[in-house]
């Protein structure tokens, strides 16, 4: 649901509702969402801005994604290749987030 309020995929967009569906998914773990939610907070998309936050989110996605991008999940290597691109949570690394969607 986030993904179609962010990018108004048959509703009207919604930042705040995108942020809502996207945290109601990272709290269940969903790296994903960790990932989303967080640029939220990092650009006040839908909620306040708070780098802390979304530092906080970034971190979270970053623990629970490695393991399973080493051990060759699609979705968490998405994630880390995001994390890497962005520069959250970690330098950027251009190439490192190419490297990861191999």
């Amino acid at each position: 649901m986030g993904v179609k309020y962010h990018n108004a995929i048959g509703v009207a967009r919604s930042y705040t509702e995108a942020a809502k569906w996207w945290f109601k998914a990272a709290k269940q773990g969903h790296t994903r969402s960790m990932y989303e939610f967080g640029d939220c907070c990092k650009y006040g998309l839908g909620v306040e801005q708070d780098q802390a936050k979304a530092s906080e989110w970034s971190a979270k996605a970053l623990k629970l994604a490695r393991p399973a991008a080493e051990k060759g999940d699609a979705e968490s290597q998405t994630v880390l290749g995001l994390l890497y691109y962005s520069g959250n949570t970690v330098p950027k690394d251009v190439a490192e987030a190419v490297a990861q969607g191999r």
